[in-house]
C-alpha cells in the first residue's frame, strides 16, 4: 500500500500499455502514469492504490525519454483527447505494435504476420469531432473529470472543422442555449455540418429555433438532430441531412450525420483496400456490423454477392440509398441485430467470407455464434484490442486460426488505433 506516499517518489518507465499510460514500479507494484514515457525519470504522486496496481500523476519530470517531443497542442496534459502529442511518431507506431502484439499474446505464432500502417496525417485528419458545451464555452472533457476544457481549435480536427467551431465561438450563440451539453462537427470536403444533442425535455419549437440559429452561421453548411426528429409531424417521415464522402476508390456515398463513419478516410480507404484484397477469390460475402456500408458497397460494386447486417435505421437508409444510386444488383441488406441474426435459421447459408466490425465492447455471445458459421475465413475488424483478444480466443478454440493481422493508425497522437485480422479454418 502506498498510502505513505504524500510527496512522490521517484520511478522509471519501463513500457507503455494500451489506455495512454506510461508502466513503471514502486516496490514491485505496477503503477500506471498518464502522459509518461518509456525511459522517463519521474516523480509521481499516487492517486488510487489498487491491490494489484495503482494509478499515479507526474509531480515533477527528472529526465525525460530520447524519443519526446515538445506537445505541438496548447490543450496537451489537460484535454482527454490525445495522449502522445509528445512522442515522436516513429516510436508511438513501434509502441503501439508492441502493445497489440502483448494483448493478443498466445494468440500469435512464432511466424504470424503482423504489418503497422501509419497514417500520413498526425494532424487534421479527423471528419467528426464531438465537443462538449457547458456554460456558454465549447471544449472537452478534462481527462478523467467531467471539467470541460474550453479549445479554440482541435488539432486532430478537419480544417473545416475548426473553421465552423471559431465561427461558433465568436458568434457568442453557445450562451443563449444555457440547456445545449454536446455539439458534434462533421466534415465533409470543404464544407462542415453541425449536428445537435437536442435535450429531451425540449420542446419542438426550441429544437426548431436553435436549428435555425446554428444554419445562419457562416460556414455551416447544414444542422441536423441527434436522435428524436423534431422537424417533421410523423417519426416515420423524418428524412436526416446528409454528408458527401468518399469511402473507396473514386466512389462518394451520401450518409445521415447521425451515422457512423472511420473517422480518418485516408486510412479508411487502405483497410477497405486491405479488406479487397483478402475476398479477391470469394464470390459471397457477409457483411455483420455493415453500418452504412464501409465494406458491403465495395464488395458489391465489384460483383461479389453480399449480404449487409445492420440494425440502425441510418445506416439502413444510406444503404439503400446507395443501393438504388449505384444500381447494385448483388447487396441483401438485412434488417437485423447481429444476434438475431446469427441465431436465426442459416443451416443452409454458406458464405465464402464473413467479415465484422462490432463496436469498441466486442462480439461476446456472437464471436460463439460466428464460430459455427459455414465460412473458410473470418476477417474481424477491431478498435479495442483488449475485446479483440477475447473473442480471437473464442474463434480460436473452435477451429479457426489467426493467420495475419494489419494495425491501422487510424487515430495517430491517441492510444487508439483499428487492427484488420484474418481467421482461417
Amino acid at each position: 500500500m502506498f498510502s505513505s506516499i504524500t510527496n512522490g517518489e521517484t520511478i522509471k518507465i519501463e513500457k507503455l500499455v494500451y489506455g495512454g499510460y506510461g508502466l513503471g514500479k514502486i516496490h514491485d507494484k505496477a503503477v500506471f502514469v498518464p502522459f509518461a514515457l518509456p525511459g522517463d525519470e519521474l516523480e509521481v504522486v499516487i492517486t488510487k492504490d489498487c491491490k494489484s496496481h495503482c494509478f499515479g500523476e507526474i509531480k515533477k519530470v527528472i529526465s525525460r525519454s530520447g524519443s519526446y517531443i515538445e506537445p505541438d497542442c496548447p490543450y496537451f496534459y489537460k484535454c482527454g483527447g490525445c495522449f502522445y502529442r509528445h512522442l515522436d511518431y516513429g516510436e508511438e507506431l513501434r509502441w503501439k505494435r508492441l502493445i497489440f502484439e502483448e494483448l493478443i499474446g498466445p494468440l500469435i505464432a512464432k511466424d504470424l504476420p503482423v504489418h503497422m500502417h501509419g497514417s500520413s496525417q498526425t494532424k487534421f485528419y479527423r471528419n467528426r469531432v464531438d465537443f462538449q458545451v457547458s456554460g456558454g464555452s465549447i471544449g472537452f472533457f478534462q481527462r478523467g473529470s467531467h471539467g470541460l476544457v474550453p479549445v479554440e481549435f482541435c488539432a486532430i480536427a478537419e480544417k473545416p472543422v475548426n473553421r465552423l467551431l471559431k465561427n461558433i465561438i465568436d458568434s457568442g450563440i453557445l450562451k443563449n442555449i444555457p440547456s445545449l451539453s454536446q455539439i458534434s462537427l462533421l466534415s465533409a470536403g470543404k464544407d462542415a455540418f453541425v449536428l445537435l444533442a437536442i435535450p429531451k425535455k425540449w420542446r419542438r419549437e426550441n429544437a426548431v429555433k436553435t436549428v435555425k440559429e446554428f444554419s445562419g452561421l457562416k460556414g455551416c453548411a447544414g444542422v441536423d438532430v441527434e436522435g428524436e426528429p423534431y422537424f417533421e409531424g410523423k417519426k416515420g417521415g423524418w428524412t436526416p441531412r446528409t454528408r458527401t464522402l468518399n469511402l473507396s476508390g473514386s466512389h462518394e456515398w451520401e450518409m445521415a450525420l447521425p451515422s457512423f463513419c472511420q473517422p480518418n478516410l485516408s486510412m479508411n480507404r487502405k483497410m477497405i483496400s486491405l479488406y479487397l484484397e483478402e475476398i479477391s477469390g470469394c464470390q459471397t460475402v457477409l457483411d455483420l456490423y455493415a453500418g452504412s456500408g464501409n465494406f458491403s458497397l465495395p464488395a458489391a460494386l465489384l460483383g461479389k454477392k453480399t449480404t449487409a447486417v445492420e440494425s440502425n435505421r441510418f445506416s439502413i437508409s444510406d444503404l439503400r440509398r446507395a443501393e438504388a444510386k449505384a444500381g447494385l444488383k448483388d447487396l441483401e441488406i438485412v434488417s437485423s441485430t447481429v444476434t438475431a441474426f446469427l441465431a436465426g435459421p442459416l443451416s443452409d447459408k454458406n458464405w465464402d467470407a464473413i467479415i465484422a466490425d462490432p463496436p469498441r465492447v466486442g462480439m461476446k455471445k456472437e464471436a460463439q455464434l460466428l464460430a459455427a458459421m459455414k465460412t473458410r475465413k473470418i476477417i474481424y475488424v477491431s478498435c479495442n484490442p483488449a475485446t479483440f483478444a477475447r473473442d480471437a480466443k473464442t474463434l480460436s478454440r473452435n477451429g479457426f486460426a489467426l493467420k495475419r493481422s494489419h494495425i491501422l493508425d487510424m487515430f495517430p497522437r491517441t492510444y487508439h488505433f483499428e487492427t484488420l485480422n484474418v481467421f482461417e479454418r
